[in-house]
């Protein structure tokens, strides 16, 4: 009778065992599910903040660069509010943030980029290593394969990079 007794307990801590780990897998399974969709918006809401950073920084004037040799781009006050909410509530740090900041809000030049873009790389993981360190080429004003205008408009092959951002 003993045996049957230890054999029924062992059979009952065994089953309380296997349900303790599945209740664990199961909380870390959520916990690791939660952790990669806020590493999903985080990451769209990075890019989007270099997007928006591209739009900014064609819309302003340098005095080193030709009126019309940058090529305007757009972006909505919907999407750069919806992509500081995001990066403020998913961002483990400021500077993705204070980095879209300064080219939003201050004078700078093009070049102020590649802050953005090594700042995206460290919040997503992507390596601390700056990839991007040519200054003069950072930013892109101009490509020979953009769209028209205007459907009926003919293509300009043009390439223009500027490499006189940084010079006084």
């Amino acid at each position: 009778m003993e045996v049957r007794l230890d054999t029924a307990m062992i059979i009952v801590l065994t089953m309380d065992t296997v349900a303790i780990i599945a209740v664990i897998a199961w909380m870390l399974n959520a916990k690791s599910k939660r952790n990669w969709e806020k590493w999903q918006i985080k990451k769209d809401a990075c890019f989007k903040a270099l997007d928006i950073a591209d739009a900014v920084l064609s819309n302003y004037e340098y005095q080193n660069v030709t009126k019309g040799d940058l090529t305007p781009q757009f972006e909505s006050i919907e999407n750069v509010r919806d992509c500081f909410n995001k990066l403020a509530c998913t961002c483990d740090g400021p500077d993705v943030i204070n980095e879209l900041k300064k080219i939003m809000f201050e004078k700078i030049m093009p070049d102020a980029i590649i802050e953005l873009r090594n700042a995206v790389r460290r919040e997503l993981g992507l390596g601390k290593s700056n990839v991007d360190i040519d200054r003069a080429k950072a930013f892109v004003a101009k490509i020979n394969c953009d769209l028209p205008e205007r459907p009926n408009e003919p293509f300009k092959p043009t390439m223009e990079v500027h490499s006189n951002y940084g010079k006084n």
